[in-house]
This record gives C-alpha cells, structure tokens and sequence, in this order.
C-alpha cells in the first residue's frame, strides 16, 4: 500500500497536506499539484508565505456561507476562490454518534446526497488544468473535505485502503486543532468539550463504511460521478491530476 502523504508542517493550518504521492493503477497523483486543509483563515503571516510559495491557483473552500461570514476567507487576489458549501456541521455536530463509525458514515452519505450541486462543480473545476495547483477545505479538514477527497480519489483510481488511510490521518490534525482551540477557550472550556466527539473523530472504519455505501448505491465513485452528469469528467480529471508512475529500477 502507498505510504500516505505528511503533513505540511504549517503553524496556524493543522491540517494541511499535499495529496501528492498516492498511486491510481499505472499512475500517481502529482506532487505539490492537489492539497487538502482546515479553514486557511488560521494561516498564519509564515503560512501565507508558504501558502503563495505553492503558487496555488484556486482554493474550494466547502464551508457554509455562515461559516465564511463568521470567520472570513482565504484572501488572495491572483487566487480563483470558490465556495461551495458542503452541508453545515455547525448545526449537527451534537445531533450525529460519533463515537458509532457506521453512523457518522451514514451522516457522510447523507451530505453527499444532499450537495450534487456543490461536488459536480468542484469536480469540474479540477477538470481543467490551469485550476492546479489547488487546495481544498472546510473548517476542521476532516468531514466535508474528507467526504469530497473520498470522491476524488476513487474517482482517479486511488486504492480504498489508500483512501482510508489518507482521511484517518485527520484525526492527527484534528488532534492539533482541538489543542489550539483549548488554549483559546480557557474561560468556557465545556463549550469545546461539547464539539471534542465531532472534532475527533476520524476512525478508518467510517471512511470504510463511507465507501461501501458508494459501492453500494452507485458502484464506484466513478458511478457516482457519472451519476451526476459528469461522466466524460473521469478522464479529464486523470489528465489534469495523475502521471506516470516511475518505476523503480534494481
């Protein structure tokens, strides 16, 4: 199994990392070309140096428009933002149990049926290769960005277990989240407490349920794509995220 990408190693976004590495068939996902994160308005001055040292060309930001209002956007002028709201877990992070991974699974494939319009458009944003590089996020990294990513990487051809463990690594991210929040909510720390199971939890058991929900409504996430209209996408996403794998010599 290909050995999960790291984390970038930024001091505001703790959950930031580059997607790059991970093998589909013959092929392999461009490094330093399909990034994910947490809300990139926790960058600090150090990350937004690195942030443009990437040259991104276009951020997807998958958080509600309340979220945006409340605590800003990425602002770059030579950036393309998008947002493309991917449901809004500020009003059901105490109402899902997330300590059962098939019942935050069932949350997943919930949002993923009730935001087609959302992912079709991402999807075909990544289609054209002038959109790279590109970052994708919501708050915390994990969920909305976990449920997209899932998506994208069945969509090129990206192994299940390589899936499993690219979104289980949020649970490291997640984890210096939660530490960063604490530090900032000294004077009502049960308010965090309440949202800890939300933020936390990144079990390889949901995605592997996550995905066999897929499998089992559309056959592949490939299926799903073409569900949405999008099926002659597939290959354009490959030309624009994928190249040869090298092989090693001996």
């Amino acid at each position: 199994m290909q050995q999960p990408s790291k984390h970038l190693n930024f001091e505001g976004c703790c959950n930031f990392r580059d997607l790059g590495g991970y093998r589909a068939g013959y092929d392999v996902i461009r490094a330093g070309r399909l990034f994910r994160s947490d809300a990139l308005t926790s960058a600090s001055p150090n990350d937004c140096d690195r942030l443009a040292e990437l040259r991104l060309a276009t951020v997807i930001d998958l958080r509600s428009e309340a979220e945006v209002s409340l605590v800003g956007r990425y602002r770059d002028e030579s950036v393309a933002y998008y947002n493309l709201p991917l449901g809004d877990p500020i009003a059901e992070a105490t109402n899902v149990g997330w300590h059962d991974s098939e019942l935050v699974a069932r949350h997943y494939f919930d949002l993923l049926l009730s935001s087609g319009e959302s992912i079709a458009e991402a999807l075909a944003i990544l289609t054209d290769p002038a959109s790279y590089p590109v970052v994708v996020h919501c708050s915390v990294g994990k969920d909305r960005t976990g449920i997209f990513t899932a998506v994208l990487l069945g969509a090129l051809g990206v192994d299940d277990e390589d899936i499993i463990s690219d979104y289980a690594l949020s649970g490291m991210g997640a984890a210096r989240l939660a530490l960063k929040l604490r530090e900032m909510c000294t004077a009502n720390p049960g308010d965090l407490d309440r949202l800890l199971p939300a933020l936390l939890s990144a079990s390889p058991d949901t995605m592997r349920w996550f995905l066999a929900m897929i499998d089992e409504k559309f056959g592949s996430a490939t299926g799903y794509v073409a569900d949405l209209g999008l099926d002659g996408a597939v290959d354009y996403l490959r030309a624009a995220a994928l190249e040869p794998a090298r092989v090693n010599s001996r």
